[in-house]
């Protein structure tokens, strides 16, 4: 069966990347004195672009793709591929999980499988790859999930962060928690 992965740019993938892999931009917004600048993560800035950014105490914030956004893609690739995977940033970091289910329900003629790795960057990486290696050993789409829901429960992963200021900004932790 003809497959395809999607991911966001938080898995770290660029779209063009590795065959058959779909990469969509999460958004960075910067907000420089009351105006707002939209970068395309990945695309028109880098991490290292943000990492420079951060240091500089800038105001950074994330945004999901827009469901119009996952629903362009939808449309773009079901017409090619009879099964897409989905492997947005965890649900515990974003919406977006809850939001590629919404866009999937217009396309019932196609098998969408969203998957929440629990799990961002390098992780998504894995997943891909996991999936990548099942599909190529033509197993079926139960058999793959089943095998993602095993990495998940055996998975830990732990982030370490030196500073909590950018958390604070960013809306991820209240002022409280960041003193």
């Amino acid at each position: 069966m003809k497959t395809c992965i999607i991911v966001d740019s938080c898995s770290e993938i660029k779209n063009n990347e590795i065959s058959d892999v779909y990469s969509v931009p999460l958004s960075i917004i910067e907000n420089d004195e009351g105006t707002e600048k939209v970068y395309k993560d990945l695309e028109e800035v880098s991490i290292t672009d943000i990492l420079e950014k951060i240091s500089q105490k800038k105001d950074l914030k994330t945004s999901q793709t827009s469901l119009g956004q996952m629903i362009d893609i939808f449309e773009e690739l079901t017409p090619k591929y009879k099964r897409i995977f989905v492997v947005p940033i965890s649900s515990g970091l974003s919406g977006s999980f809850s939001s590629w289910n919404i866009a999937k329900q217009e396309f019932s003629d196609n098998e969408i499988v969203i998957i929440d790795s629990k799990d961002l960057g390098p992780g998504n990486r894995i997943v891909v790859d996991l999936i990548r290696e099942m599909v190529a050993s033509n197993k079926s789409t139960n058999e793959i999930v089943k095998a993602i829901d095993e990495r998940k429960s055996k998975r830990f992963g732990t982030l370490v962060v030196t500073d909590l200021e950018q958390l604070k900004r960013g809306g991820r932790i209240s002022a409280v928690k960041a003193f």
